[in-house]
């Protein structure tokens, strides 16, 4: 398995993280934050930036599990994608939780398969698809 993963979408990226954050909501998942790189950037002036966003959620009891095993995985939670594109595509990139926690304790690496699933199950319903490299 790739430790990066990628999904690409038929919308542009406002479109899809709108539908993404749709998507987080009905799973009941917490939305940390929405960063908007573009428009931070345009704002420090910043010449041309592109069309990006990191989207940081998580599930506070299941992050608290991984935890208690690892304390040192707080490096790498909560869940984090990165978004960007143009006006005919977004592509989600994403960094496995599988490869993250099990680099604090192997007994995470299911764990992190599962929020891998989960992440891939979200981008689906959201109309983002794995890229096959």
């Amino acid at each position: 398995m790739e430790h990066l993963q990628q999904y690409r979408a038929n919308t542009d990226p406002e479109q899809w993280v709108e539908k993404f954050r749709a998507t987080l909501k009905s799973h009941s998942l917490v939305e940390y934050a929405v960063v908007n790189h573009e428009e931070d950037m345009a704002i420090r002036g910043a010449r041309n930036p592109p069309w990006a966003y990191t989207l940081i959620f998580g599930n506070p009891p299941v992050g608290a599990t991984y935890l208690a095993i690892a304390i040192t995985a707080v490096a790498d939670m909560p869940v984090r994608l990165g978004v960007y594109g143009d006006e005919t595509q977004t592509i989600v990139v994403y960094r496995t939780m599988m490869s993250l926690l099990g680099e604090h304790d192997e007994r995470l690496r299911d764990a992190g398969n599962h929020v891998d699933a989960m992440v891939a199950n979200l981008c689906s319903e959201s109309g983002a698809y794995p890229v096959v490299r």
